[in-house]
């Protein structure tokens, strides 16, 4: 399942509730035309993860972009629709467009998920170098909260510099079991 879901769709509704009741709007009017955008927004979404889901990639990106097309400066539905983007381009192998996109998303807020979308791209298009520069920056933001989450995609060389860097309080994801724990 593409990453998003409910807590994304609150973000959006947020946004979109400011943006139609900040105003001196009739409220009735308002409260229409607000949940019909939240529709629209999120049924041309729904219908991405479904061509995601199916792997029509190319598909599913141009129904993200046309989502986001709506209102681009909803970034609370923008950012996380980019990482899907990034994804999508990666599974392509359309790597140069996939490190395009997130440096979108780096570029508006530097942030953990969009630094390791960027890292990932990176990888995936074998530019080694800028993928451990970019790896070794979400580190640094994610280690100024002395808490590091290991997933279970994580590189492993990536999990070893985050608890070399000291003061990580490392905290694995549930869905990593240890070799002992699978033969129980």
């Amino acid at each position: 399942m593409v990453e998003g879901g409910s807590d994304q769709f609150l973000s959006v509704f947020i946004s979109v509730f400011a943006k139609f009741f900040g105003s001196n709007k009739n409220k009735t009017t308002g409260c229409k035309e607000g949940h019909k955008f939240v529709k629209k927004i999120t049924k041309k979404d729904k219908k991405a993860d479904e061509f995601y889901e199916k792997g029509e990639y190319q598909k599913a990106i141009d129904s993200w972009w046309e989502s986001m097309n709506i209102d681009l400066s909803l970034l609370a539905f923008v950012r996380p629709t980019l990482l899907k983007v990034v994804k999508a381009h990666i599974a392509l192998k359309e790597y140069d467009k996939a490190i395009e996109e997130a440096r979108k998303h780096v570029d508006n807020e530097e942030s953990v998920e969009g630094l390791h979308a960027l890292g990932e791209a990176q990888l995936a298009g074998e530019k080694f170098d800028e993928a451990l520069r970019t790896y070794q920056s979400a580190l640094e933001i994610a280690v100024s909260d002395s808490v590091c989450w290991i997933c279970p995609h994580m590189h492993f060389s990536t999990i070893l510099l985050a608890i070399k860097l000291g003061n990580v309080v490392c905290i694995f994801s549930p869905m990593i079991k240890s070799r002992s724990a699978n033969k129980r």
